[in-house]
């Protein structure tokens, strides 16, 4: 639209560098003060001449440091490029901690959507049990009280003997995915299954507490596991005792097989879920 040059990062870029003159005209074979942004943006503000760089780009964002000068300053030199060198790499930081933020809010108002649209209750919470956020199942389970209640904004199981086994399952739960029975004093108990939310370290900031009705619902996770990789009965009773901390010989073992075919196994395993290692199968 303008003709402009697209600029290196951090690299100050007068009015003519950025329009690409050369010979005094733009990249569109126009002169400087024919060019359209010019005409447009510049002219009706008394401006004659930028300086800009670009410091910060990603596929989905830009941004950069830019000023315009007027009557009767001169056009900028190269002091000013040098100036705008310096300060180039603080706005970068700036604009790197904004986006960062700003794709953190859209990725937490997703999954805040996708959780809204479940019918079963999920709870997001710290490790400490502080409720940051609820779906409408699990807002009538809380509001219900037969279960869990909230107390001061802090989830707690309203069975004293339940209590103690969700304070914690909730701290174990910022490691691993881990699953508790809640227990009513004259209701249906139901199982809360509470999985890690990962942060950038690694650790969990943050947990997902889901909440069905108890019977049969642990084989889930390993008929899932197995719809999704497509797995053999073979291969899913190897990979659940693998997750149970059973070694190659103690599975051949107990599905009288021989340590050979087991192996054989394990590797169909890694290849299926596309892990190097085994140690990294049981985490997956």
């Amino acid at each position: 639209k303008y003709g402009f040059v697209v600029g290196e990062k951090d690299k100050a870029m007068t009015l003519s560098e950025v329009l690409g003159t050369s010979g005094g005209r733009d990249v569109n074979g126009r002169l400087a003060r024919d060019n359209r942004f010019y005409r447009e943006w510049m002219e009706p503000r008394g401006a004659h001449d930028a300086l800009s760089a670009l410091v910060f780009k990603t596929p989905k964002r830009f941004g950069g440091l830019a000023m315009t000068r007027s009557s009767p300053l001169p056009p900028f030199g190269p002091a000013d490029k040098e100036k705008i060198r310096l300060l180039a790499p603080h706005v970068r930081r700036t604009l790197t901690v904004s986006n960062l933020i700003g794709e953190r809010v859209e990725a937490s108002n997703r999954l805040s959507q996708v959780i809204d649209s479940l019918v079963t209750p999920v709870i997001i919470a710290s490790p400490a049990g502080a409720i940051e956020h609820t779906n409408a199942a699990a807002q009538r389970l809380i509001e219900a009280a037969h279960l869990v209640s909230a107390q001061h904004g802090v989830l707690r199981a309203v069975n004293p003997a339940a209590r103690e086994q969700l304070r914690s399952a909730l701290d174990s739960g910022t490691h691993r995915m881990t699953v508790v029975a809640l227990d009513a004093i004259d209701k249906p108990g139901l199982i809360a299954t509470i999985l890690p939310l990962s942060s950038s370290d690694g650790g969990a900031e943050t947990v997902a507490i889901f909440f069905h009705a108890d019977g049969g619902a642990t084989t889930l996770p390993g008929e899932a596991f197995a719809k999704l990789y497509k797995l053999t009965g073979t291969e899913l009773r190897i990979a659940m005792l693998l997750v149970e901390g059973a070694l190659i010989g103690e599975i051949a073992e107990r599905l009288g097989s021989s340590f050979d075919t087991v192996r054989w196994h394990v590797n169909n395993l890694r290849a299926k879920t596309a892990c190097a290692r085994t140690s990294d199968l049981i985490r997956h």
